[in-house]
């Protein structure tokens, strides 16, 4: 009887260890350190977040994952979303960057360092994090097609992205309370990379269009990055570096220009540690 118990045990033991096996859990994320100037108040804050997923691989090739971001203010859950992957392209489903969010890094304005910045009216990109269903095609000739849906209408989005070489050219729509549209452009030559985007968008009737252009400069563990957008007769510019001091350690420093009717100036600078 004694040794049958310890057979039993073994073989759960040893059917846990293969279930381990087959699931891939990982814990990633990274801690901010951020100074802000706006005016004439200076701000401390931190930032942050931790990322919980497990991923697992069917017999079929599937790559099915799920994932929870957790941020670090408030312990507020940032990200909460299902994936999967295969041959057929990508599919997300829950709390996340939707697809339009996750194709659009040729615009100027997304290569700004601080997403937090005065002049975030000034961006160009048309995604976001949204509770929605994400999905983006293969690539076939460098042509990538996706999509993004909401519950209800809320925001329907669609798009495609045309690689050739070291170009890339964007289009995207965004059917919403605000419809949008934006187009735009990237190239990558060694060190350098240029990007920019033209975005137009009616709410009630009137229509804004914004448009930008941005540059970075990679030397060794510094890079360097500039980025200019217009928007009416407003202006806001940006200049700014970040340095790997070491691998997971990262410094950052920003300074950001509102010119026009409302003219505001604000300075970033953080350090990042990640993991």
């Amino acid at each position: 009887l004694i040794m049958r118990k310890v057979l039993l045990a073994t073989t759960a033991l040893v059917a846990m260890s293969v279930t381990a096996a087959q699931a891939d859990i990982t814990i990633s994320g990274a801690g901010v350190f951020e100074v802000e100037e706006k005016g004439a108040g200076q701000l401390f804050s931190s930032d942050g977040n931790v990322v919980i997923k497990g991923t697992t691989v069917t017999d079929s090739g599937l790559t099915i994952s799920a994932v929870q971001d957790t941020t670090f203010e408030g312990s507020s859950i940032a990200d909460s979303y299902i994936e999967v992957a295969g041959d057929f392209g990508n599919l997300k489903m829950g709390q996340t960057d939707d697809a339009l969010d996750r194709m659009d890094g040729v615009l100027g304005s997304n290569m700004d360092i601080d997403g937090t910045t005065v002049g975030d009216a000034y961006a160009t990109s048309i995604g976001g994090d949204v509770m929605a269903v994400s999905y983006i095609a293969p690539s076939v000739g460098g042509f990538t097609p996706y999509v993004s849906i909401q519950a209800d209408g809320a925001g329907t989005g669609y798009g495609f992205n045309f690689q050739a070489g070291p170009a890339t050219v964007m289009f995207q729509a965004l059917d919403a309370t605000a419809d949008s549209s934006v187009i735009g452009v990237g190239f990558s030559a060694g060190a350098v990379t240029v990007g920019a985007g033209a975005k137009r968008s009616k709410t009630a009737g009137v229509t804004t269009t914004t448009n930008d252009v941005g540059v970075s400069y990679t030397a060794g563990d510094v890079k360097l990055i500039a980025t200019h957008r217009k928007q009416g007769s407003g202006k806001f510019n940006t200049v700014g570096a970040k340095y790997t001091i070491a691998p997971g350690l990262t410094a950052a420093i920003e300074n950001g220009s509102v010119t026009g009717t409302d003219p505001k100036d604000s300075t970033y600078a953080s350090l990042t540690v990640a993991f």
